[in-house]
């Protein structure tokens, strides 16, 4: 399997196990837990969200990775459930139909043109349909990064900036193509109980570097020996667009 999806697994399993928010409530809240709609989940991973969409919805599912379709597929037919799954790279998928919601939980900064895909997105919403997608906001990760300081990790992490970037840049971007915008937020505090598990979290992020593991088990058991826990918030920011009349 991919190591990628398995990072992506791992990091789900500690927000959803080790999390005191439910992120995924808080998602079907954003899109207005809809009924009788058409969806389009860029991204789908597991299908955390598709699964249950599916439920009372159209839904088409894609991802780039096959580990993950193929799992989503699986789990459909498990569950007695209806959905398209289909593996594509979004910045070149073109679906044949118009969609009440797209949806995109951490994936859409991705894409290789934002811009572009905002515009076909644009196109692939039905006039009243809604764009969510979410990412990461200011602050997020940010005892674990304080955590990486402490062990002397003195560099910037690249790869979580440019999601950061996207996800401020994003609101001007589709208002430039015709959307109304509205921003939300959510915060996920997840509470680990020893230091495997965060060693664990940790290498499944971007933040990850194993030149400064040694140094990071140290701090890590450092901090269990003066605390019984280690807290880490995600926090989200979700945008809402709608095309404007």
């Amino acid at each position: 399997m991919d190591e990628d999806v398995l990072k992506a697994r791992t990091r789900l399993a500690c927000n959803q196990q080790l999390g005191t928010a439910d992120f995924k409530r808080w998602v079907l809240e954003c899109i207005g837990n809809p009924r009788n709609s058409t969806i389009l989940d860029l991204g789908c991973g597991e299908g955390q969200f598709a699964l249950v969409l599916a439920k009372t919805n159209k839904v088409v599912a894609v991802d780039l990775a096959r580990a993950n379709i193929e799992y989503v597929r699986e789990q459909a037919g498990k569950q007695n459930v209806r959905l398209h799954a289909v593996q594509a790279d979004f910045d070149h998928y073109n679906p044949s139909i118009k969609f009440d919601c797209v949806l995109g939980c951490y994936t859409l900064y991705y894409s290789k043109d934002h811009q572009h895909l905002f515009a076909r997105i644009r196109q692939w919403l039905k006039q009243d349909g809604l764009l969510f997608f979410c990412g990461p906001d200011d602050g997020n990760n940010e005892e674990l990064g304080q955590l990486l300081r402490d062990s002397g990790a003195g560099h910037r992490f690249k790869s979580m900036d440019e999601a950061k970037s996207f996800m401020d840049d994003a609101p001007k971007q589709l208002r430039d193509l015709g959307f109304s915008t509205q921003l939300v937020s959510f915060s996920n505090p997840i509470v680990f109980k020893n230091p495997s598990q965060i060693m664990q979290y940790w290498k499944s992020t971007a933040l990850y570097d194993k030149r400064i593991e040694g140094n990071v088990s140290r701090v890590i058991e450092a901090h269990f020996q003066s605390f019984p826990t280690f807290t880490l918030t995600k926090r989200v920011k979700g945008i809402q667009a709608r095309i404007r009349r």
